[in-house]
């Protein structure tokens, strides 16, 4: 909690709106390997930059939940190996 209250001072998107958005986002962080303190941490970090291309706490949220959920299609993953040789999921 004391990670998200200070990346809540440090930016615009505030606890309550963390509180209101980690349930959804956590599982697509989940499905990336994140977990713990790191992840609290990234995700925090993530949501404050996806408030500069939104116009509220709530869009900012359901744009990086899209780009979570994007990121972790299966078909997105299969063209990474493909193409690059990264395996996302790893």
């Amino acid at each position: 909690m004391d990670i998200l209250a200070q990346a809540g001072k440090e930016g615009r998107f505030e606890l309550k709106d963390m509180s209101a958005a980690f349930p959804s986002l956590t599982a697509g962080a989940a499905m990336l390997g994140m977990k713990g303190i790191p992840a609290v941490t990234q995700l925090g970090a993530a949501l404050q930059v996806a408030m500069k291309g939104a116009g509220s706490a709530p869009e900012a949220a359901t744009n990086f939940e899209s780009f979570l959920q994007s990121i972790t299609s299966p078909m997105a993953v299969r063209r990474f190996e493909e193409l690059y040789g990264v395996n996302l999921l790893k």
